[in-house]
């Protein structure tokens, strides 16, 4: 008994001295063949902060329409005798487009000019008889009744004259509308009526219509809330319109000519429409296109890439790199661009190094590694 109660606390000692020598073995070999790992840095791209004039622009989605649009109907009943032009030609103001039937015109027209000169001689005749009557009138031989008589005789064949001239002229005035001419320069459309259809005097359905397009028109429906800026570009000069492709491709450049008397109570924007030459014809009535309005320049400003931006609470900030760490900035977005955006920030200066990509798991003081840039012969290698 006595030997088991010596022996008992020293095996205690010995296990606790064995686990604490197991304990020390495993905590060496862990550390020593896996050291603890440094947090990894991320890979960024990055662009630098550029200072530059920048063309300040409103970019809108507008209408091309037509410079003039003309529907041509007929001014009178016939039927098409004559049709001189193909669908889609390009006319000049003036040239014939329909010819149509003539002929009872014409032969009323004659009949009038028969009539006419028989008014002549009427009026011829009875002017003399007036004349006569007249003189002796003066001289006591005839009564004052009798020169009343030949006074009526002749306003009588006066007023028949110019009656018959009258409508002389109203029937050469529908013989001119039997030839249809181009009012405008333009180009045609499909045409309606063909050769042997009978037409009515301001029919629903027009002939044909022409649409001017050299020049051409865009109209821009422009947000009300860019209203105070547009008006104050207009009071000093007309706004250059430029009109680009999908592809970004400048078609046209023109300038402002029209702004609507109101704004659209339904839509709240404004219409404002500019002209354009379109020697080239790269702008059709109908098309959509994008246009940029010119509204100034800001003279040396701050730009980064647009993707550099990022929105805080209050303010927009950006994260520049300074000894390879971000260093988070606030920042004043003063207008985004399609590819850049201008800033204002303290600290700021042009050529500084800003994160443009890779910005999800940046934090500020957090250690970055640029991007290497890919060589043009490894991006061709890998396309």
């Amino acid at each position: 008994m006595i030997f088991l109660k010596e022996y008992a606390p020293k095996k205690t000692h010995f296990y606790s001295f064995i686990a604490l020598v197991l304990a020390f073995l495993t905590y060496t070999f862990f550390h020593h063949f896996n050291p603890p790992q440094q947090e990894a840095s991320i890979i960024v791209s990055t662009a630098k902060v550029v200072r530059q004039d920048v063309e300040n622009s409103l970019n809108l989605i507008a209408t091309v329409i037509p410079y003039e649009s003309v529907a041509i109907k007929a001014r009178l009943d016939s039927q098409i005798m004559e049709v001189s032009i193909k669908d889609g030609q390009f006319v000049k103001e003036g040239e014939v487009l329909f010819r149509l039937d003539d002929r009872l015109l014409k032969a009323e027209l004659d009949q009038l000019q028969a009539i006419i000169k028989s008014n002549e001689a009427e009026l011829e005749r009875t002017k003399t008889d007036l004349a006569r009557v007249k003189s002796l009138s003066d001289k006591g031989v005839v009564s004052k009744q009798n020169y009343d008589k030949s006074l009526s005789d002749f306003k009588t064949a006066e007023a028949n004259w110019e009656s018959t001239k009258a409508q002389i002229e109203n029937v050469k005035t529908q013989l001119d509308f039997t030839t249809i001419r181009a009012p405008i320069d333009g180009r045609t459309g499909t045409i309606q009526f063909t050769v042997g259809n009978t037409v009515k005097a301001n029919d629903t359905l027009p002939l044909i219509t022409i649409n001017k397009i050299k020049p051409i028109k865009v109209k821009i429906s422009i947000p009300q809330r860019y209203y105070e800026e547009i008006r104050k570009t207009l009071k000093e000069g007309d706004i250059e319109v430029v009109v680009r492709s999908t592809s970004g491709e400048i078609l046209e450049k023109g300038k402002t000519i029209f702004k609507e008397n109101t704004i659209d109570d339904t839509t709240r924007t404004l219409a404002i429409t500019a002209s354009f030459e379109n020697k080239d014809e790269k702008l059709w009535p109908g098309m959509f296109v994008d246009v940029s309005l010119v509204l100034g320049v800001d003279k040396q400003v701050l730009t980064v890439p647009v993707t550099a931006v990022l929105p805080g609470e209050a303010t927009s900030y950006i994260f520049l790199i300074k000894n390879n760490k971000a260093v988070r900035k606030t920042i004043t977005l003063i207008r985004s661009m399609e590819d850049s955006a201008l800033i204002k920030g303290d600290d700021i200066e042009e050529g500084d190094v800003v994160i443009s990509n890779g910005l999800l798991r940046v934090r500020d003081g957090k250690q970055v590694t640029i991007k290497a840039e890919e060589k043009p012969s490894e991006a061709k290698k890998k396309s």
